[in-house]
């Protein structure tokens, strides 16, 4: 049977071409979507976390040379600087290291040699770190100038941790730089296949033209009148112009065809007008598939948002950056002003809080250090630093703790940020007159759970929460250097008590040791007059010795005892010359301090002197005399006294002959008194005796002549 070419067969072949431009354009279309994908997940699961890993390795390295340097200027342990840097050693490090290690295997060759060398560099660095932090690890090991000269070298600007920690920062910008490469360049890939793909669709679109006029030509004869205007509007169609008008739909298979030419014509529309606005980077249009199986509708969907995610993830990177660049360079700046910290603290206020209100773009600012009124010890905040105040604000500088915002945050201990400022809390003063600011930033000093102080700052603008946090950061940083100059202040301070004391001290010796000459001076006249008396008495006991050896031997005995009497003096006489006693009372008369000797003369224990009054051991007698009130007067206004004395020890009299010396203390009063004394018991023992005894000797010669 001849083979003829039916209509049916015609359109059998003219929608077989159709069936195989749509395949061809599915499969070139699904081919592109998924390279697309694939470059879109290496830039999300590669690209971009390792650039990010690096830059946070930059912050660490470069975070690193600050806390180090401040581990070698702070003595103090503990502070928030030290503890930071060992969690950078042994947390943040490893964690960035951790990460860097699970993306390197899917970097270039020549990328992953770079990371090596740059771990070695960095194994190197903190190598020195921890011999640093090692050697000063005490804060006696900071006066050892050998091993802190030998740490400040290292950490100078040409030392061997700055110029490594420089290297591994350069290092670190060029493998940052590459991987910033590569992100661009797959971004541009990206946006390059998109391009192709905006090709692909109107090469289908073409294709489709050819097709559909391939079925056409076939059933020309069939359908000539009903395809004329199908025909004009594929023609139209295939040189890319779209029909404003929908076709008729009738119902049957033409009016069906007019039905599905009118839905793709109304698809391709969006599907241009999509990509379109895509490719200009408007990520933000609508766009509705022609239904769920819409393979190219839901790809260019999936498509924009991974288009969308790929830009904001971008910008948020960028973002970020920024921030951390900013932070990172505001602490280097202000770790070098801290340095170079004075001890004029008003001076060294100023310039943290000029240099603050710089940096961070403020209005206006001040800057409060916690004092303590000497008088009633409450603690006060005193403006010492301002910046833009008007003049109301500064005229009074003491702030209580607990009063406005300021004295509450100290009282908290917690950070005040305000976007509703109160009415006449505080104005700016500029060009352009005097406004209340938008915002109001107040950050307490503390360091180590101590306030030192409080930063006030104020400006027409909000503040960010990184420039918050950076606020905060610095302020430790404050608190610190505040502590220094404040430690340094008083050190000055006490070197100049202790050199006048030293002064004040030195003049007592004088006066004591010139007190000690005239003691010596009258020990030596006592022994000078006692060795006198005694010639006397020996003149005297040898004269009636005489006299008494010619009495009968009935007085033999007493001859004896008058020779045992006269050794006993000699050896009373001798016993002066021992060492002097010395008391310290108070000018009330109460016993402050007490010698040996002193002890040993009195002949009772120590702690039988220690917080009792000399009046204790002196007769009432004597004490209610006017000759004792008026010594004690005297010695109450400075006036020495020179003289013997009774004192009762035990129920024991005791005589001495003393020297009583006021003394003033630093400011010039009269404090207490030295007592510098010699035991004349003896010698006032023995005149008794020989008193006695010459009475006896004398009524004794008065019988012998009665009975001659």
């Amino acid at each position: 049977m001849k083979f003829r070419f039916t209509i049916a067969r015609k359109l059998s072949v003219g929608f077989g071409i159709l069936m195989i431009v749509v395949l061809a354009n599915s499969f070139l279309t699904y081919s592109t979507l998924e390279e697309n994908l694939k470059i879109n997940r290496r830039i999300v699961k590669i690209n971009n976390p390792s650039e990010s890993a690096i830059h946070d390795l930059t912050f660490l390295i470069t975070n690193s040379k600050m806390l180090i340097k401040n581990w070698v200027v702070t003595k103090q342990q503990g502070t928030s600087d030290k503890v930071r840097i060992l969690e950078l050693h042994n947390k943040d490090y490893p964690k960035v290291q951790k990460e860097i290690k699970n993306l390197v295997e899917e970097w270039s060759i020549s990328d992953k040699i770079q990371y090596g060398k740059i771990s070695k560099y960095i194994d190197t660095l903190f190598i020195e770190h921890n011999a640093i932090m090692t050697k000063l690890n005490s804060f006696e090991s900071y006066d050892n100038l050998i091993l802190k000269f030998d740490a400040e070298s290292k950490v100078e600007e040409t030392g061997k941790v700055s110029l490594l920690t420089d290297t591994i920062l350069s290092q670190l910008n060029i493998l940052a730089n590459k991987q910033e490469k590569i992100v661009d360049d797959s971004n541009i890939q990206m946006e390059e296949s998109f391009a192709n793909f905006q090709e692909l669709i109107f090469i289908m679109a073409v294709l489709l033209f050819i097709g559909i006029m391939i079925t056409a030509i076939t059933t020309t004869r069939v359908l000539v009148v009903p395809i004329n205007y199908i025909k004009k509007l594929i023609v139209d169609m295939g040189k890319g112009i779209l029909p404003d008008e929908k076709l008729k739909e009738r119902s049957d298979e033409i009016g069906e065809m007019g039905k599905a030419l009118n839905i793709l014509i109304n698809g391709l529309k969006k599907i241009s007008g999509f990509a379109i606005k895509i490719g200009e980077g408007d990520f933000d249009s609508e766009f509705k598939p022609l239904s769920s199986n819409d393979v190219l509708g839901n790809s260019l969907i999936l498509m924009r948002e991974n288009l969308t995610k790929a830009s904001t993830e971008a910008e948020l990177r960028k973002v970020e950056n920024n921030q951390r660049s900013w932070t990172s360079q505001g602490l280097a700046e202000f770790a070098e002003v801290l340095r170079e910290s004075k001890d004029d603290i008003e001076e060294f206020s100023t310039i943290i809080l000029n240099k603050l209100i710089r940096y961070l773009e403020a209005s206006l600012g001040g800057l409060f250090i916690l004092n303590e009124d000497e008088q009633n010890k409450t603690k006060y905040l005193e403006l010492i630093a301002f910046y833009a105040y008007d003049r109301n604000k500064y005229i009074n500088k003491r702030i209580e703790i607990g009063e406005n915002l300021v004295g509450q945050c100290v009282q908290e201990r917690e950070t005040v940020y305000l976007t509703e400022i109160p009415e006449d809390y505080v104005h700016i003063n500029s060009g352009l007159g005097n406004d209340n600011p938008k915002s109001l930033l107040i950050v307490p000093l503390i360091i180590n759970e101590e306030v030192y102080g409080v930063v006030e700052l104020a400006s027409f603008n909000e503040f960010a929460p990184y420039q918050i946090e950076f606020v905060k950061r610095i302020g430790e940083s404050i608190a610190s250097a505040i502590s220094n100059v404040k430690i340094n202040i008083n050190t000055t301070k006490l070197l100049q008590e202790s050199h006048e004391k030293s002064e004040i001290l030195a003049k007592k010796e004088e006066e004591v040791r010139k007190n000690i000459l005239s003691m010596e001076a009258a020990q030596k006249e006592i022994l000078k007059r006692e060795e006198s008396q005694k010639e006397k008495y020996d003149d005297t006991i040898n004269e009636y010795e005489q006299r008494i050896k010619k009495l009968e031997n009935r007085h033999h005995l007493q001859n004896e005892e008058l020779l045992l009497q006269k050794v006993s003096l000699q050896n009373n006489l001798n016993a002066i010359n021992n060492s002097i006693g010395t008391l310290e009372l108070s000018l009330s008369g109460e016993i402050l301090l007490v010698n040996k000797k002193y002890v040993d003369m009195a002949e009772i224990e120590s702690v039988d002197f220690v917080g009792r009054n000399l009046r204790d051991f002196t007769d009432n007698e004597i004490i209610d005399s006017k000759e004792f009130q008026k010594l004690w007067n005297e010695l109450s206004i400075g006036i020495i006294h020179r003289g013997g004395h009774k004192y009762m020890f035990n129920e024991k009299e005791k005589w001495f002959y003393e020297t009583f010396t006021p003394v003033k203390n630093a400011k010039g009063s009269f404090y207490k008194i030295i007592v510098l004394s010699n035991d004349i018991s003896k010698i006032r023992e023995n005149e008794s005796i020989y008193e006695m005894k010459l009475k006896r000797a004398q009524e004794v010669i008065e019988k012998i002549k009665n009975k001659n």
